[in-house]
């Protein structure tokens, strides 16, 4: 009778031993979570606004990575939306891997694509944001506007200023490619009246990405206020 226990126990114990190995099984073409790159798209996401012409209502976006030219991954393909999205990849990411998404209408036609280079000092699971730019050459409008609150006594807005510069570097280098005064009396110079909302309205622009700064003043030029944006053409 004491055999007939032992050999009962140990045929549960073998059993629990043999599942043991069973539990939580990798799913076949699972990339560890040290191998993949979450990538957000710009230009559909708050990091820009979309100028007109908007993407294709069917656009859907390529995602690959590359390191030294060659690929390190099959590229994630058919998704839409600004993301995030995590790309598999044959080895964890790291820094000078370069990082491309490109933009597809519905019968494929490539119509805006962006890259990127992981900077220096980059860590696995910090997620990325490429910024696309219309991939054709040509030219589009903005129509687009800022609503805000005149105030009143010392809290009045009196004047405000817009800029736009052709580019990122432009508006670092202070190169304004369009300008706008809006002023609510002449003693801020000639300008348009300033109302309550400030039109951001250009038509025949060359396509790419431009920058918007728009400075607000209060009685004797204070300035109390700048808003900067990144409009995709």
């Amino acid at each position: 009778m004491r055999v007939r226990y032992t050999i009962f126990l140990l045929f549960i114990s073998f059993t629990a031993f043999f599942c043991a190995g069973c539990l939580n099984p990798v799913s076949p073409g699972t990339a560890p979570e040290s191998r993949v790159l979450v990538v957000r798209i710009a230009g559909e996401s708050l990091a820009a606004r979309t100028a007109l012409p908007s993407a294709p209502n069917s656009a859907t976006y390529t995602i690959s990575v590359s390191r030294s030219g060659l690929s390190l991954g099959a590229a994630l393909a058919g998704v839409s939306g600004p993301g995030p999205f995590p790309v598999p990849l044959d080895a964890p990411p790291q820094a000078g891997d370069t990082v491309l998404v490109e933009g597809f209408d519905g019968s494929d036609v490539k119509w805006a694509e962006g890259s990127d280079t992981l900077p220096g000092g980059y860590t696995a699971g910090d997620p990325v944001i490429i910024t696309l730019s219309p991939f054709r050459v040509g030219t589009g409008d903005v129509d687009l506007s800022v609503n805000f609150p005149l105030g009143s006594g010392d809290d009045e807005i009196t004047a405000a200023e817009l800029s736009l510069y052709r580019s990122l570097g432009d508006y670092q280098a202070g190169t304004v490619y369009r300008f706008t005064r809006y002023r609510k009396n002449s003693d801020y110079g000639a300008g348009e009246d300033l109302g309550p909302t400030i039109p951001i309205s250009y038509t025949g622009l060359p396509s790419g990405n431009y920058v918007v700064k728009i400075e607000f003043f209060r009685f004797k030029y204070v300035k109390v206020s700048t808003l900067i944006q990144t409009v995709i053409v």
